[in-house]
């Protein structure tokens, strides 16, 4: 049977009738007496089936129905059948209608623009500059050109100095390079001058000085406060500049109390609803809400829509007392000493250290005394007016 054939009997319809074994030789004179074209013949082990066009298919059983012969079972295959079938069932005709042309309206338009590397340039004011371009979440796909929008950007924009444009899917990554100003750093206003003062009481170690007087020498005690290097000159005021090291003393205390009181705040009612669509908010109840809850929306459980829904509530609070025990007071204590001393320290180099603990009515207390080099120097700035 030739292709054409086959596609013909596809679209016209197939009817596979199955017979008993006893009805065989009724079967195949019918079908020789009415001149049928078989388009399939297949043994059962209880008889057998054949497969006939469906007008051929009428006519066999008009024929066998008059010498009682009945089929035991027909079945009908072909795109008409599948046509009467969804034809009956219009609404199921609709939604999948529906569902496939939101799924190319989707699958056509940008969805999320995501930024990468572009640390130092402003978020917002880039994305402005890409829909002044015609890149936006919803836009088309097919309305933009990823290098068009890339020179057009470069143009407007003096502060980027590289950027690229690509498209993943519904997904559009950016990434952006500022631009180094010449501008960018500017120097202190004229007839602005500053000191470098101490920051805390110290010995001096080691004196680096850039631009300035000094007004201390190693070995010098200095405190908070006092004048390290001067900014003042003959006829001028100078920014001092520079780094001044001191060997510096210091005792620091943590203590937790065994038990204190704790604040907790509580959802109490949902007083509004918001869902957020391609930069669109659609709110409904309150917009002002202590507490709130945003929920990113999902296509097909794995891309994500630049879409959320939120929900806002109420908040109470509420009071509970928080106690621990003595091993877990100490815990603690330990982990926010290390965290301060982490601090202190990071700019600084440790020469020595002590630390002791100890239980008082308050809780638990640690305090370490150390001794370490830092830069102590801090600015003052100062106008010539005023000096």
């Amino acid at each position: 049977m030739s292709r054409l054939s086959i596609l013909i009997n596809s679209l016209l319809g197939v009817c596979r009738l199955s017979f008993s074994e006893e009805d065989r030789t009724a079967v195949y004179r019918a079908i020789f007496d009415a001149r049928l074209t078989v388009l399939s013949l297949k043994n059962l082990p209880s008889g057998f089936q054949i497969d006939l066009r469906r007008e051929d298919s009428k006519r066999l059983s008009a024929s066998l129905k008059e010498v009682g012969v009945l089929a035991e079972n027909v079945k009908t295959f072909g795109v008409s059948v599948v046509l009467k079938f969804l034809l009956r069932r219009s609404g199921l005709v609709f939604g999948a209608v529906l569902g496939l042309l939101l799924f190319l309206f989707c699958s056509g338009r940008v969805w999320a623009i995501e930024l990468r590397g572009c640390g130092g340039i402003d978020p917002d004011l880039l994305l402005e500059e890409l829909a002044s371009c015609g890149l936006y979440e919803g836009a088309y796909i097919g309305s933009f050109d990823a290098e068009s929008v890339t020179l057009a950007v470069l143009k407007q924009e003096k502060r980027i100095s590289w950027m690229q444009v690509r498209r993943e899917g519904v997904r559009v990554i950016v990434e952006a390079i500022p631009a180094k100003l010449e501008n960018s750093i500017s120097g202190p206003p004229e007839g602005i001058g500053a000191n470098l003062v101490s920051a805390k009481d110290a010995v001096i170690v080691d004196l680096q000085i850039e631009s300035g007087e000094a007004g201390v020498s190693v070995g010098s005690v200095v405190r908070k406060g006092d004048l390290l290097v001067s900014g003042v000159g003959t006829h001028s005021a100078l920014y001092a500049s520079g780094m001044v090291i001191g060997r510096v003393r210091d005792v620091i205390c943590v203590t937790v109390p065994l038990s204190h009181l704790e604040l907790s705040e509580i959802k109490t009612e949902c007083v509004g609803y918001s869902l957020s669509l391609f930069g669109y908010v659609f709110s409904f109840g309150e917009k002002e809400a202590e507490l709130f809850e945003r929920d990113p929306i999902y296509l097909f459980g794995r891309i994500r829509l630049p879409a959320f829904f939120e929900r806002r509530y109420r908040a109470a609070y509420t009071e509970r007392e928080v106690c621990y025990t003595e091993s877990e007071a100490a815990k603690i204590a330990r982990r926010m000493l290390s965290a301060r001393l982490s601090v202190l320290l990071s700019d600084g180099e440790l020469l020595s250290g002590e630390i002791s603990a100890s239980y008082t009515d308050e809780g638990y207390t640690l305090t370490a005394e150390i001794e370490y080099l830092i830069n102590i120097a801090k600015t003052l700035e100062f106008s010539l007016e005023n000096e």
